[in-house]
């Protein structure tokens, strides 16, 4: 036992007080026998007995009443734990880590859980003493990868206290105590105290936990591990989970449909949920859904495009408890001149393809694509990254295909196609040195067209044939005669559009690097299709064109991940971010590796627009974790079954927020303290003295004195 305030003992010698005064009222009586009253001496005697038995009862009653009053001012402890005999004297390691996941936004009504772990670190700062180190670490503070931490005053660390707000980034307590023991691993205090304040999520903790770090060289038995439970409401949450669009082919005043996953993490029924889908930050459509408590389902929503160029869409559902997941955030791309270079040996190899895209136009008569035509034998004169689309006819008869391996590797998009004189050697090794599959043989002949095959399937479900075509019209589409094509098979990574009747492709799509090639086995020419003549032929045309063209710009991240972007062309300008809130951020050389920008990490969900000089090149659009949508309690056991797995020799301690910081810091340092126990004794003494004091009185006055 040990005293925090060990000169309140001196005040002991009080406790001699009751003992002084009880001799100095001790009187010698002068004794005369008288034998007529010798049996009523006897009587006397007795109760007189009894009455000094209460005197000194009562005696020892006040001397432990002024002893327990004195001890529990001088407030006994019992240690915990003995730090190698320093006692109180021993410096502490203080690590403060405030949850500031998108949870922590919840409101219950002692506020938000935010402002309530707030309330708590300042509470803690308050008990940390002179030469003790203090670090305060966030939970987005972890998406900093760091090897060193530095301690920081108590001043600085109430500032920056006061400055936690709720981040978009998304933690684990695997990851808070694997930094944690960083911290641990470069301290030299032998005391260490880490107070991790969280509103205890259960996604805070892999189901499976048989690979879990250990981390028991840094969380020794001298290292004090506090989890405070922060919130307990059970909270109204809607969550749009993930956003996919359908639409892969944009076109203006052209319907976008996207599908939404939305999830109702409550016992509450969600009853015309207002959904509402923005372009731009526009509102282009609005719906009321229905969603079972406790249930997932899946939502369509169509907008239609009235802007070129890059477009940032947003859908949003009404508030509940959770807003962070309220929002999901996507962009697209509707190109207004689409760029288009075709080559071939020979002008008439795509004199039809030709033929339709030039004569294609826009609502407002202005033609859709910008073509430029040139033949294989220059091809090498120009850079494809120029263009956004390109159309070529017997790549075997091109020089070097290097330039063209690099484009497609590199995310363009091409279209290849026999020649009418392509052979299929020469064809099949073109093709295979960017990447595709071997031409097995050739079907028919262009020269006897007595032999013919046809189109045995069409996926109308994918995007080329997509919503142009009902399911009666379908049916009615006529199959030209396919009188000479290439046997071709796609990839693993590739899929068949069309199919043949010799179970062979006539067009494919092979997906190499991050680019795209659509191939047709058979050239466009009368001579070895009748393709150019069937109704099919117009919209087919078009829509491989647009698909091609379809660049895919979607790019989603989750909040906190590290971000590569990868420009289609040479960065040469100026190089900036716009973030959500209108702020600028400027990209030096530094930060260009080969054909990426690092972009680092955004902590903060939404449509990042991306620009080079004051020209915009793209869309970066930030969400929040799914996971975060979970707001179920974490069982402790779970945390418990961590701690011995990953930490068995350090000292655990799972606290509900209403809990005093002070309190137990105290406690845990200088041990359970027992000074209330003494005040309830010294009191249970004085009652006692009180009661017994009376009887005693009471009993004095019924003596009488012996008359003589």
């Amino acid at each position: 036992m040990t005293f925090l305030n060990p000169l309140v003992l001196f005040g002991l010698i009080a406790a001699s007080i009751p003992i002084i005064i009880h001799l100095l009222n001790l009187r010698k009586l002068k004794v005369i026998e008288f034998s007529s009253l010798q049996f009523l001496k006897e009587m006397q005697k007795n109760k007189m007995r009894k009455i000094r038995i209460k005197q000194i009862l009562l005696l020892i009653l006040r001397t432990l009443a002024i002893i327990f009053l004195v001890l529990s001012f001088s407030r006994p402890t019992i240690r915990n734990i003995n730090l190698a005999g320093l006692g109180s004297e021993v410096k502490n390691t203080i690590i403060l880590v405030i949850d500031d996941t998108p949870s922590m936004s919840v409101e219950d009504k002692q506020g938000s859980y935010i402002s309530q772990a707030k309330k708590l670190a300042e509470k803690i700062l308050e008990s940390s003493e002179e030469g003790d180190e203090i670090y305060l670490i966030r939970f987005s503070d972890l998406n900093i990868l760091k090897e060193n931490f530095e301690p920081v005053s108590k001043n600085i660390a109430q500032r920056e206290i006061e400055n936690v707000e709720v981040k978009d980034i998304s933690k684990t307590f695997v990851e808070v105590f694997l930094s944690v023991s960083k911290i641990l691993d470069q301290t030299k205090n032998l005391s260490k105290e880490v107070y991790i304040l969280t509103d205890f999520q259960k996604t805070n903790l892999p189901e499976d936990l048989s690979n879990l770090p250990k981390l028991d060289k840094s969380f020794d038995a001298n290292t004090r591990i506090y989890v405070f439970k922060i919130g307990e409401k059970e909270a109204f949450n809607i969550s749009i989970d993930s956003l996919q669009v359908l639409t892969k082919i944009f076109e203006m005043n052209k319907p976008v449909t996207i599908t939404a996953s939305l999830t109702n993490h409550s016992s509450e029924n969600g009853v015309n949920v207002s959904s509402n889908l923005y372009f731009n930050d526009k509102k282009v459509a609005q719906k009321g859904i229905d969603i079972k408590s406790n249930s997932s389902g899946n939502f369509s929503f169509t907008g239609q495009i009235k802007e070129y160029g890059f477009n940032s869409g947003r859908l949003e559902i009404e508030d509940d408890d959770f807003l962070k997941d309220n929002f999901r955030y996507f962009n697209f791309f509707v190109p207004e001149k689409i760029k288009v270079l075709m080559v071939s040996e020979n002008p008439n190899d795509l004199f039809f393809v030709n033929l339709v895209l030039s004569q294609t136009v826009d609502d407002n008569s202005e033609p859709v694509f910008s073509i430029t035509q040139t033949s294989t034998q220059f091809f090498n004169s120009y850079k494809p990254e120029n263009y956004d689309i390109l159309i070529i006819s017997s790549p075997e008869k091109i020089f070097n295909l290097n330039p063209l391996k690099n484009f497609i590797q590199n995310g363009g998009r091409v279209v290849i196609l026999p020649g009418i004189n392509s052979s299929v050697i020469s064809f099949s090794k073109a093709i295979e040195s960017l990447g595709l599959n071997t031409i097995n043989g050739v079907t028919g002949s262009k020269d006897t067209k007595s032999s013919f095959t046809r189109f045995r399937e069409i996926d109308f479900n994918h995007p080329i044939f997509s919503g142009i075509f009902s399911e009666k019209v379908q049916k009615k589409i006529e199959s030209p005669k396919i009188f000479q094509s290439f046997n071709y098979k796609p990839t693993l990574s590739g899929k068949e559009i069309i199919s043949l009747e010799n179970n062979y492709s006539f067009l494919a799509e092979e997906k190499i690097g991050n680019g795209v090639v659509l191939l047709f086995t058979s050239a466009i020419d009368l001579s070895w299709s009748e393709l150019p003549l069937k109704p099919i032929f117009v919209p087919m045309i078009n829509r491989i064109a647009l698909y091609a063209n379809s660049n895919n710009s979607n790019l989603d991240f989750l909040a906190g991940e590290e971000i590569q972007f990868k420009p289609f062309k040479r960065i040469t300008g100026q190089f900036k971010i716009q973030t959500p809130d209108g702020k600028e951020i400027v990209y030096s050389s530094e930060n260009f590796v080969t054909d990426f920008v690092n972009l680092g990490k955004f902590e903060t969900a939404g449509n990042y627009k991306v620009f080079e000089d004051d020209k915009l090149i793209g869309i970066i659009s930030i969400n929040i974790d799914a996971r975060e949508s979970n707001l179920s309690k974490l069982e402790e056991k779970q945390l418990e079954k961590f701690a011995e797995v990953s930490f068995p020799a350090s000292r655990l301690k799972i606290l509900g927020s209403e809990k005093n910081p002070a309190e137990v810091i105290s406690q845990e340092r200088y041990g359970t303290e027992l000074w209330k126990l003494f005040l309830i004794l010294s009191i249970i003494c004085l009652v006692l003295e009180m009661i017994i004091a009376r009887s005693s009185k009471n009993e004095l006055r019924n003596i009488e004195p012996i008359k003589v």
